[in-house]
């Protein structure tokens, strides 16, 4: 295979083991590209972020399957539940109101992230409910930024949901 010329072999690797972690039928929580670099660098294996995700996407692009990494919000919200409830004590009728929002705003999630829309719309619900939980909490969770979780949250207060 071509691809594989001069190609670090433990690079390959390692990608193909992120891509199975953030892989939907794992029905594992998944992980983010920060906190899977800081277990490779602990286990010894001096390997960057930027390495990672250009062979991530070079793996997807020579899949046979376009779809088979995409999982939609709902989806996501279920695998990182557990997790969540466990890590800050979330009550089950926060997930049925966070349900009950990505059920019924689906033409605003059009072509977002749903590693946006889940930290947005569960800390939206903790703020109606007086919950305390940080953008910046649920930003390191899901792997993303506070100014995305910020901007999504605002869209959302304009529907007033």
């Amino acid at each position: 295979m071509k691809v594989l010329r001069g190609v670090n072999l433990l690079h390959l690797l390692l990608a193909s083991v992120f891509l199975y972690l953030r892989y939907p039928a794992t029905k594992k929580a998944p992980i983010s590209i920060g906190r899977f670099i800081e277990a490779c660098q602990a286990k010894g294996y001096m390997v960057s972020r930027n390495t990672i995700l250009r062979w991530a996407r070079a793996l997807r692009s020579y899949s046979f399957e376009p779809d088979k990494y995409s999982i939609s919000a709902k989806d996501l919200l279920e695998r990182c539940w557990s997790d969540l409830q466990d890590k800050y004590h979330l009550s089950e009728e926060v997930k049925n109101d966070a349900t009950q929002i990505l059920s019924s705003s689906s033409n605003i999630m059009a072509g977002r992230s749903p590693y946006v829309i889940v930290p947005a719309v569960i800390y939206r619900v903790c703020k109606k409910r007086g919950l305390f939980i940080t953008q910046r909490a649920l930003a390191e969770e899901f792997g993303v930024t506070e100014v995305s979780i910020r901007n999504f949250n605002k869209e959302l207060s304009k529907l007033k949901l």
